[in-house]
């Protein structure tokens, strides 16, 4: 959906500043939607780079060359001939064994700033950065060049942390593609808790806010949400699972807690301007008095990203206390996450913005990442699906389909309803083909459904209502109606509808994997076997 126009300014000073352009328009809407341009901009003024897109790792600032970072104390020879003056790269990379101990005894491989390596269960801070802002490791040497180690080292000493141990991920996690690089990520991924549960600090490292030459913890809050750090899948367990985080600026470092703390007493004072924010920000900090749910899970990670698909299922293992097995896909992943926390899953059933699971269950997203929906907190699981109360609309028929931006689908309805008779749902961009044309299928068939957990009579102007398009299935007249979820979507058109809300059973299974939908015999059998049905 498009930023309202009143959000415009704000998107476009963001966007001068060099927030990417798909990140800008959540931040304008969503953590900044009451702030004041000129205070946004305040903050903005603390960032001292030489261009909004500049990357500490990536310059020439740890380039390992021995001429004078300033190119006007070149002479001619050095401008002429730079490579005389440049020094060989050297490599930090970690001895496969001590990879392998350390995946077998559940310690984590630390180096220090000479490049030596040692197994340690406490005295290290391990880092937490994005790969693509230029901390990651060259595969061809299998390490890290040495100019950036050092580099960290001097923000390590920035932050006010005296550890003389590091733990990073780039430098410890195989990056090949083979069955035994395969299983060794993945004992190290289940030693992750460990890990960052022993360090005695994890220091996090953002390009933009360590460019920003300020500790006040709101200044660090507002550069936080408009670099890339807070947009990553791993990052979310990284600072999950620390008991201790730093965050270093450019000059100095803040603690996690400090800002957290700082916006939680500040929205007190300040509701609509803060509790945003603080919200942001606490649903991403360590909890020893909550459990994390996967509600909360899907709200920290609604537009954070992976260049990994099946990160978006095994990131999030550590921070649920699952062990990830070698072989398993994204999908196998979502499973076992859903089935150990199934109670939860319930919850955000009716969140639109994902394809639902092929696998087990079927009425689930396949992914926690993009999502958008209130929950439903009234279901209950039963052996065939969950049971509860939905607001419900009948589709008539396909008027037409559209494609409104970004790669989505726009289905236009004619639903039973004499208030408002036609709707527009929009599918996901990721929603399948085939998927599509189930649906239209259904509706041909004259067994389209529209479920809703809220209620008809509320419409937003500004939100788009979070839906599922389901297909009614067959059943005994005494178990009452049941349907199956082929996909979401979002009602984006305007309008009210009569309340309609019936109690009824989605199955666990989806209709197009499970294409008899009909599935008398199936249903004979299964109730046969599973008593009571």
């Amino acid at each position: 959906m498009a930023p309202p126009f009143t959000h415009r300014p704000m998107l476009e000073l963001l966007m001068r500043h060099g927030v990417d352009p798909p990140q800008a328009p959540s931040r304008a809407i969503a953590n900044l939607r009451h702030w004041e341009l000129n205070e946004v901009d305040v903050v903005l003024s603390k960032l001292q780079r030489p261009a909004p897109d500049y990357c500490l790792f990536r310059s020439a600032e740890v380039a390992p060359s021995a001429l004078p970072a300033d190119p006007a104390e070149h002479n001619a020879l050095q401008r002429w001939w730079p490579s005389l003056w440049a020094r060989r790269p050297h490599w930090v990379a970690p001895p496969r064994h001590m990879v392998e101990r350390s995946a077998k005894e559940g310690r984590a491989l630390c180096v220090n700033a000479a490049g030596c390596w040692e197994l340690r269960a406490d005295g290290y801070v391990a880092l937490s950065h994005v790969w693509a802002e230029g901390l990651q490791r060259v595969e061809a040497h299998g390490g890290v060049e040495a100019t950036k180690i050092a580099k960290v080292f001097e923000l390590l000493r920035r932050a006010g942390l005296r550890s003389e141990w590091i733990w990073t991920d780039v430098l410890v996690i195989p990056g090949g593609g083979g069955r035994e690089d395969e299983v060794l990520t993945a004992k190290l991924i289940n030693s992750m808790p460990t890990v960052y549960g022993n360090a005695e600090a994890v220091l996090v490292i953002d390009a933009v806010v360590v460019q920003l030459h300020s500790t006040e913890p709101v200044d660090v809050a507002v550069g936080l949400c408009l670099g890339k750090w807070s947009t990553r899948v791993w990052t979310y367990q990284e600072i999950k699972l620390a008991k201790r985080a730093v965050v270093v600026t450019g000059s100095g470092g803040v603690e996690f807690a400090d800002i957290a703390a700082r916006l939680e007493e500040l929205q007190k004072a300040d509701r609509p301007k803060y509790r945003d924010m603080y919200l942001w920000m606490a649903i991403m900090g360590r909890s020893d008095k909550h459990r994390l749910t996967i509600r909360d899970l899907a709200t920290a990670c609604v537009d954070r990203s992976s260049g990994v698909d099946i990160d978006y299922a095994r990131a999030f293992f550590p921070v649920l206390g699952l062990e990830w097995e070698p072989g398993m896909t994204r999908e196998d992943g979502m499973e076992m996450i859903y089935r150990a926390y199934l109670r939860d899953a319930l919850v955000i059933s009716p969140f639109a913005g994902s394809p639902r699971m092929k696998q087990f269950p079927g009425w689930a997203p396949s992914y926690l990442q993009g999502l958008e929906g209130s929950g439903h907190g009234g279901l209950a699981s039963e052996e065939r699906g969950i049971r509860g109360e939905w607001h419900v609309l009948k589709i008539i028929k396909l008027v037409s389909t559209t494609r409104p931006r970004y790669g989505k689908i726009g289905l236009n309805l004619e639903v039973q309803c004499d208030r408002t008779p036609t709707v527009q749902c929009v599918c996901g961009p990721k929603e399948d083909s085939d998927v599509v044309e189930a649906v239209q299928a259904m509706i041909r068939k004259g067994r389209g459904w529209i479920l809703s957990a809220t209620t008809w009579e509320q419409f937003s102007a500004e939100w788009a209502r979070p839906v599922l398009l389901v297909e009614e299935a067959d059943t005994r007249p005494e178990h009452g109606m049941e349907v199956t979820v082929h996909c979401s979507a979002t009602l984006g058109s305007s309008g009210s509808h009569p309340e309609n809300k019936r109690s009824l059973l989605i199955r666990h299974w989806n209709p197009n994997v499970d294409s008899d939908l009909i599935n008398l015999d199936k249903y004979v059998v299964f109730c046969q076997d599973a008593q009571p049905c």
